[in-house]
């Protein structure tokens, strides 16, 4: 202890020591250790020497790839017509908050756990912080977006229909990011500063642990919640309007002749579309739509003009004054093969306009997967920066580092899933990577 001394001279404690007191008790304690004891500690040494190097890496790759990845994504969106949908947008945005923690956040923590400390001064760690807060807060925040987006679509899909403008998705991806900054820029102001006592030389991180609770609350629990109900009522929607349309959507081959509000879809009626649909081949088979994508209105007739009993064989044409010439003079052409088609086809009948659509079920299926990944990753962080908070609730500084790197995996794992996923996505990324002409603009 300090300040106690022997017959042989007393020896004094200067204020500010060269070294540790990790250094001091192991090199000059050793008699109060066992040999053993002494095996361990070197081992975890060399385990805490050698962490700083696998990081660096294994995080230039990771790095490379989140910014390679998610510019894909960008330019995907950009160049391709097809792509360009509000929940597109939304990805576009996320994608942008990855690239980002990619090149402003993620080289400097590998240089913090190389280095064991810091030493850019509090300023520049304030910036750090606050980059890494609000790039994982507009991360969640897109997420949300995309889920209040979708369920507006499911719920009131006329109403939306309606209103879709390009504004709404620049409107509410402006939102999220001003929400994810007014989040983290209190860091910028003072706020990340320890409780009690003073900040500590070398270190950078999340210093006040009220700070820390109410960042974790508002930037991931609570969205995650409110995300996780609106999907969790986006796929009930979905069960119960896929009931209520599957009598409409698939017919048996029983004597019993067709619904009258199954009715072929309006672009295999129109002309020329149609006759093109009905000379390809005697074995294609007629998309049936709802009773909304009809004019003129057909009907089918059970009335048996080839001679087969039993079956709906015929559907008779109500058009009206304006149907084209050509259209009367081949109908009974057309009738045929669409009557063979039927018939060959079991009346198993492909909805056109079914609820929902392939597109939008494509997007609810990725958005699925990123919301599970997101959360696979980020909530251990989340759940671990919490316990952080509390004192008596401490986490190892190397399971906390696993942690957050885990959460920064996220960033680059999202191109990865559209990929596969997502065959739109995928065919644009190889037309890049080939360089191959993009789908016209729109101007």
């Amino acid at each position: 202890m300090a300040g106690n001394g022997t017959e042989g001279g007393d020896y004094i404690l200067p204020t500010e020591l060269p070294f540790s007191w990790d250094d001091l008790f192991l090199e000059n304690a050793t008699t109060n250790i066992t040999e053993e004891q002494r095996m361990e500690r070197d081992d975890l040494e060399d385990v805490r020497s050698v962490f700083p190097n696998y990081t660096a890496l294994l995080s230039i790759p990771l790095i490379a790839g989140t910014v390679f990845g998610n510019c894909l994504v960008i330019m995907a969106v950009y160049r391709e017509r097809n792509l360009r949908s509000i929940t597109n947008y939304f990805i576009v945005s996320l994608a942008v908050t990855d690239a980002l923690m990619a090149v402003l956040v993620m080289p400097l923590a590998v240089y913090f756990e190389v280095m064991q400390m810091w030493t850019m001064g509090f300023v520049m760690c304030d910036v750090f912080v606050t980059f890494d807060v609000m790039f994982c807060t507009a991360s969640i925040f897109n997420l949300v977006a995309i889920s209040i987006d979708r369920f507006y679509a499911v719920t009131w899909p006329v109403h939306y229909a309606k209103h879709k403008s390009k504004s709404r998705p620049i409107i509410t991806v402006s939102i999220v990011w001003l929400l994810s900054f007014s989040i983290s820029c209190p860091l910028l102001f003072g706020v990340n500063n320890p409780d009690v006592g003073i900040r500590q030389p070398g270190t950078c991180g999340l210093e006040n642990g009220d700070y820390v609770i109410y960042s974790s609350v508002c930037s991931f629990f609570i969205p995650c919640t409110v995300m996780l109900v609106l999907y969790y009522k986006i796929l009930k929607k979905i069960k119960e309007r896929t009931k209520k349309l599957a009598p409409k959507s698939t017919m048996s081959s029983n004597p019993s002749a067709p619904s009258a509000g199954d009715t072929l879809a309006m672009d295999e009626l129109s002309e020329p579309t149609a006759a093109r649909g009905m000379h390809k081949s005697d074995t294609q088979t007629t998309n049936l739509g709802t009773d909304d994508d009809m004019s003129p209105n057909p009907s089918f007739d059970t009335n048996d003009d080839t001679g087969i009993p039993g079956q709906a064989n015929t559907i008779s044409w109500n058009t009206n004054t304006r149907a084209s010439t050509a259209l009367v003079d081949n109908r009974r052409e057309r009738r045929e093969k669409v009557s063979l088609a039927v018939i060959r086809s079991k009346f198993k009948i492909r909805p056109k306009d079914d609820f929902p659509n392939k597109r939008e079920q494509k997007a609810i299926n990725v958005m699925k997967i990123v919301i599970g990944v997101f959360l696979f990753c980020w909530l251990p962080f989340f759940v671990a920066n919490v316990l952080q908070a509390c004192q008596s609730c401490q986490v190892s500084p190397t399971m906390f580092s696993v942690l957050t790197w885990l959460g920064y995996v996220n960033s680059a794992v999202n191109p990865v899933i559209y990929t596969i996923f997502n065959p739109e996505f995928k065919k644009a990324f190889k037309k890049i990577l080939l360089c191959r002409q993009p789908s016209r603009r729109v101007r």
